[in-house]
């Protein structure tokens, strides 16, 4: 099948960073021995997951989620020690044993032990509509009708948390998708086993050079029926701009 290429809408976000605004009060950050407790909770529960997780993928599935689970750590640790991803200000970094570490790492903890279980929940499922995410920042929600897959692409990235974001209509075709804009936008998703992978033509001006749309997505969830609905809208041609 040759690729026919769709563009029904994009979005590009300015780069994000959570420091609060002028004016307002600094977060508050619950005691280190609070926070201890949390952050040791949030891991027990990721490690049950964790455990799915590697008796539901094949092997190979598996290293995968092992290289994404070390690089999520290395990242983990440093935003937590960050005070401009904590919004505290300064620019002195937390130690491993502050509240504002322990409770953060419990956070990111907390959200990575969802995203195991979502794994492991649909790694099984068939079709495509859902939502895919990457464990490391990127979300992809898609509605597949007819050789087409309708998505809605986010990521938030780093300690700026640094962003993009993307949406349109691509050609699908068995297990290969195309996606192209005449701004320079363009990839390609490749269906491997029940894993997507995004791989893009190079750099896009739809996010920010460290909040990139490529890699594997994997399907953790249900759309909501209001994300099923913007999706449908898109694949019948009634939107032309981003929804609000």
């Amino acid at each position: 099948m040759a690729p026919r290429f769709l563009c029904l809408f994009l979005v590009l976000l300015a780069p994000w960073c959570p420091l609060p605004a002028p004016g307002a009060p600094p977060p508050s950050y619950p005691s280190a021995q609070v926070a201890r407790q949390r952050f040791e909770l949030a891991d027990r529960d990721m490690n049950v997951h964790w455990n799915s997780v590697r008796k539901t993928l094949p092997p190979g599935e598996y290293r995968l989620i092992q290289e994404s689970q070390r690089r999520w750590a290395l990242v983990r640790d440093e935003m937590c020690a960050s005070p401009i991803y904590t919004a505290t200000g300064g620019e002195t970094r937390h130690r491993s044993n502050s509240g504002p570490f322990l409770q953060t790492a419990a956070d990111l903890t907390e959200q990575r032990g969802k995203w195991l279980k979502g794994v492991a929940d649909f790694w099984n499922q068939s079709g495509l509509s859902g939502v895919w995410e990457d464990g490391e920042g990127g979300r992809i929600e898609v509605l597949q009708r007819e050789g087409h897959l309708a998505f809605s692409i986010e990521t938030v990235r780093g300690v700026a948390s640094n962003t993009g974001a993307l949406a349109g209509v691509a050609v699908w075709d068995h297990r290969v998708g195309w996606y192209s804009t005449p701004k320079g936008a363009s990839f390609c998703l490749l269906l491997r086993q029940n894993r997507l992978e995004l791989v893009s033509s190079g750099p896009s001006p739809h996010h920010h050079p460290e909040a990139g749309f490529d890699g594997n997505y994997y399907r953790t969830r249900e759309l909501t029926s209001d994300s099923s609905e913007t999706l449908e809208r898109m694949l019948s041609g009634k939107t032309t701009k981003p929804v609000p």
